[in-house]
């Protein structure tokens, strides 16, 4: 008779050889494996972001990567690559990126985190590879396959992002356009700020947390932006770098703000304090806050002068004028010059109270953090003697060259309505948020919001005209503000055509709401052979013009300008003065937004003469006047104007605007 035990487990085994392999072996599911490698593929890219090495550096580590990931996509298929070129391209790729590195290795992160991608998306191949297959098996059992196909999907937008060169947003100085400051959002009740310290006087010196408040996505802009103690017992920071972030409905973000302590006399705000530092961005449109204690022109001195010695310690670094400092680490050596550039400033310091710092300042700093060490022989103090006066030589060749680069201060103090970009941020304590705001005034391209009721668009009047102030510099006198007509302009229907006798302008609106402008040249005898647009800008309730591009940086405010403009003249200035050229000239009129893209990023602060361009303002109380211009000889050959914009959320087809008589010629 047979043991009913072994009968019991045999029944048992039987019934297991029936059940489908995978409930038994529980594989990964597909799904889930390619949601984790793109998360990874993600998280590798935020890793890469905090640690973008130097720029050469960077280039040779960005083709390695493009390199290897070429060779991933080949291998395994000796068909796609029978001679193994892919190899060798990744093989010389790393070479040149290993003699970039040298021994100091500052690109060693950025490059492991770029590696760490590369495994996630490898895994999220073959997760991709295992989701088409189960589509295929599931579409002969049901016809309800979004699960799969959602999944599908989201694999390979995660793949296509594995191909995104890490960039960081502190990079340019120019911020996108339209986009609102710190400030305003406060101002307006829109976010929540605090503020958490890191221990340091330059680099990472802060972290601003920022919380959206309202139901809809926001562009922040942060910075340009002075980060005062609002003690007044630890530093003051100036943060010349602008940078954005997109922050979700009811989201959060913590920005790391990169700046220079300005008051060596004191300490930083310790890692992890919250709530010690405001945020002032030198805009006087906005109240000062109590706890403030850099004037806003001062705020607006400090990042003019501090951007300066930023760019200054780039182009050295760049040209090989600090290779001899004893730091091998490039951002150190920037890092070493900026800061004491900084504290030796007399400017900074009749700002900050502390004395200008000196040559003897610098040795006792080095000779206190090496003696905490160990004893110094004769021949080490030689060694660090020397190496003091290559510092102090490489710092005063920043401060000149800083010097050279500074912009000249396009307003004095003295209570005048500022016109450059609104309500960008005149200090704000971080935590609070603002109520009612003052008259504020237009963005220039990549300028903010303001909050002011505008009223029709006027008749342009001629620009301030300079007087002499008392401190024997020229101040810009304002002209009174005119009365407004109560009755806004007409709004005209589109498309409107003219016809010049060197061609044909049409105005149009685009796909996306936008108005365009367009000239198009004929073939008849025309004294002018090239043509541009020029468009100017003010508050719909003033006559304060500037040319709509960023050719100039904020000198009150964060936000790239125009030189002030007057559309009343009946010749612009088209042609820049004799040996300068029309890329460094601080008065370029030309309209600077752009649709071609051929044309580089920083169009906006070196705009060219184009004869297709469109806008779509999105800052309220605005108006425009856009002219079609001949280069050679600078006169008017058409005026449109257009506006006001009163909440900056209008659709340029619903706001009045038309043609004028361009400007008389002087007889």
């Amino acid at each position: 008779m047979k043991n009913p035990r072994c009968i019991k487990i045999a029944a048992l085994l039987l019934a297991l050889s029936f059940i489908e392999p995978r409930l038994v072996f529980a594989a990964e599911d597909p799904s889930e494996a390619a949601e984790k490698a793109a998360k990874d593929i993600d998280k590798a890219y935020e890793e890469a972001q905090k640690n973008i090495p130097d720029k050469d550096i960077k280039e040779k580590e960005d083709a390695l990567d493009k390199a290897a990931r070429d060779n991933d996509n080949t291998q395994g298929d000796p068909a796609k690559d029978p001679k193994k070129e892919a190899q060798k391209k990744e093989d010389d790729a790393r070479k040149e990126a290993d003699k970039a590195e040298g021994e100091d290795k500052t690109g060693e992160k950025y490059r492991k985190a770029l590696e760490k991608r590369r495994e996630a998306c490898k895994r999220l191949k073959k997760a991709l590879d295992d989701l088409r297959q189960q589509l295929q098996k599931r579409r002969k059992l049901t016809s309800d396959n979004s699960d799969i196909e959602q999944a599908i999907k989201n694999a390979e937008a995660a793949r296509k992002r594995q191909e995104k060169i890490p960039e960081a947003p502190t990079l340019s100085m120019a911020v996108p356009q339209g986009a609102p400051s710190v400030a305003t959002l406060v101002a307006s009740g829109k976010i929540k700020l605090d503020s958490v310290g890191t221990g340091e006087t330059i680099g990472h010196v802060a972290d601003l947390k920022i919380q959206n408040q309202t139901d809809q996505p926001i562009n922040c802009a942060v910075g340009p932006m002075v980060l005062e103690s609002k003690s007044g017992k630890n530093q003051d920071y100036v943060c010349p770098k602008p940078q954005t972030v997109n922050i979700g409905p009811h989201g959060t973000a913590t920005v790391p703000m990169d700046g220079v302590c300005i008051n060596r006399n004191k300490p930083p705000v310790a890692k992890g304090a919250p709530g010690d530092l405001l945020v002032n961005e030198g805009n006087p449109t906005i109240p000062q806050n109590p706890n403030s204690h850099i004037p806003v022109n001062q705020a607006g001195d400090l990042l003019r002068i501090c951007t300066a010695k930023y760019d200054a310690a780039n182009q050295l670094q760049k040209s090989g004028a600090l290779k001899n400092l004893p730091y091998r680490d490039p951002q150190k050596q920037k890092d070493i010059v900026v800061q004491w550039s900084t504290w030796c400033d007399p400017r900074i310091s009749q700002i900050t109270g502390a004395p200008p710092a000196t040559k003897d300042d610098l040795n006792k700093v080095v000779y206190k953090q090496l003696e905490s060490q160990k004893p110094m022989s004769p021949e080490t103090k030689k060694k660090v003697d020397q190496g003091i006066d290559t510092i102090f030589e490489k710092v005063e060749l920043t401060t000149a060259k800083a010097k050279d680069l500074e912009k000249p201060e396009e307003e004095t103090s003295g209570g005048s309505t500022t016109e450059e970009g609104p309500s960008l941020g005149q200090p704000v304590y971080v935590s609070q948020t603002r109520a009612k705001q003052p008259t504020a005034t237009p963005k220039s391209k990549g300028g903010g919001k303001t909050t002011s009721k505008p009223t029709p668009t006027p008749k342009p009047t001629p620009s301030p005209t300079p007087t002499p102030s008392g401190s024997g510099q020229t101040q810009e006198k304002e002209n009174p503000t005119e009365e407004k007509p109560k009755t806004p302009p007409p709004v005209p229907s589109y498309p409107y055509t003219k016809e010049i006798d060197c061609g044909t302008i049409t105005i149009s609106i685009g796909d996306s709401g936008e108005l365009v402008f367009d000239f198009k040249r004929n073939d008849k005898k025309c004294p002018c052979k090239e043509f541009g647009w020029i468009q100017h800008i003010s508050p719909a309730d003033q006559d304060n013009w500037r040319y709509d591009n960023g050719v100039l940086p904020g000198v009150s405010t964060p936000k790239k300008q125009g030189a002030k403009s007057d559309p009343s003249k009946p010749k612009q200035p088209t042609t820049p003065p004799k040996g300068t050229k029309l890329e460094d000239w601080d008065k370029n009129p030309w309209y600077g937004g752009t649709t071609d893209k051929s044309k580089p990023k920083d169009f906006g602060e070196h705009p060219t003469p184009q004869t297709h361009i469109s806008d779509k303002p999105d800052a309220p109380n605005v108006k425009f006047i856009t002219q079609l211009v001949c280069v050679e000889t600078g006169e008017v050959l058409f005026s449109w104007e257009w506006g006001p914009f009163e909440k900056g959320t209008e659709s340029p087809d619903k706001v009045g605007g038309g043609e004028t008589e361009p400007p008389p010629k002087k007889k």
